[in-house]
């Protein structure tokens, strides 16, 4: 999918697979497995849908994230360095 594209129909894409999704979790996740949300869309979506399992966010890999992906080592500049 195109970049340019993502916004659009967001919701009704995600809300038309979440049933699967919560199928699929049933058939092969450990109870206590935790999940990658990959970008704040995603986490936004399964928080909304009050979604238990534990759950971490990591910066989607889209262009879009360019600038969260630049400002993400602020207050943590020892450890990137170090990283």
């Amino acid at each position: 999918m195109l970049v340019a594209a993502a916004h659009a129909d967001r919701e009704a894409r995600y809300n038309k697979w979440y049933p699967l999704f919560e199928e699929e979790l049933e058939l092969v996740a450990a109870p206590n497995a935790t999940f990658v949300a990959v970008g704040a869309a995603v986490r936004k979506y399964l928080h909304g849908k009050g979604f238990s399992r534990p759950l971490v966010q990591i910066i989607h890999y889209s262009g879009q994230a360019a600038r969260a992906r630049k400002d993400s080592p602020a207050g943590r500049e020892s450890e990137f360095q170090a990283f």
